[in-house]
């Protein structure tokens, strides 16, 4: 949920399906990418046979060059854990739901790194509001706004404080966010 790439397709004239496939569900979505030259109704299927080959991983993918970041050493660490489960309904992040949160307080111009360990036995997609991170501290890795902690694992989002006010930092899922996996990334005022 909530996964968007940015894509460049250089179309010959033709019709294709586009398919998304719901992991781990039997479930999935289509398009058609026609050129205007083609019949709309052209006979294709959503078939996805051919899906079995290599998964895209975000190790796959690499900033464009206008889009490319290159982190100083010097980087304030901020850890995060994704806490609770489904079964109680106390989904969270460091252990208190939104609402009863800590607000993470940063510094205009300042380097940080989310360090986000997912706690619990579900994928969280979490997303940042107003900043689009990098993962990882190399620089050029893909950047994205919304990435996929698997359980058991930690991501590492890094970016510039560059968007003052007071932004979410959320699980992408409807049903996660109303229990409470949520908190606010707020930039301390100065005055």
């Amino acid at each position: 949920m909530g996964e968007r790439y940015g894509v460049t397709v250089d179309v010959q004239s033709g019709s294709w399906p586009i398919i998304a496939l719901a992991e781990g569900k039997d479930q999935r979505a289509g398009a058609i990418l026609r050129t205007s030259d083609t019949n709309a109704r052209a006979s294709i299927t959503f078939e996805a046979a051919g899906l079995d080959g290599i998964w895209l991983r975000y190790a796959d993918l690499a900033a464009h060059e206008r889009a490319r970041l290159t982190p100083p050493d010097d980087i304030t660490e901020i850890d995060l854990a994704l806490t609770g489960g489904m079964a109680t309904t106390d989904l969270g992040i460091n252990g208190n739901r939104y609402g009863d949160h800590e607000p993470i307080e940063i510094d205009q111009g300042r380097w940080y790194s989310l360090n986000i360990v997912n706690d619990t036995t579900m994928w969280h997609p979490i997303h940042v509001h107003g900043h689009t991170p990098q993962l990882g501290r190399a620089a050029g890795g893909v950047r994205k706004d919304t990435v996929n902690v698997l359980p058991g694992t930690t991501v590492q989002l890094v970016c510039q404080a560059n968007n003052p006010g007071d932004w979410m930092l959320r699980c992408h899922n409807a049903y996660h966010l109303e229990t409470g996996m949520a908190t606010l990334i707020r930039y301390r005022n100065d005055e």
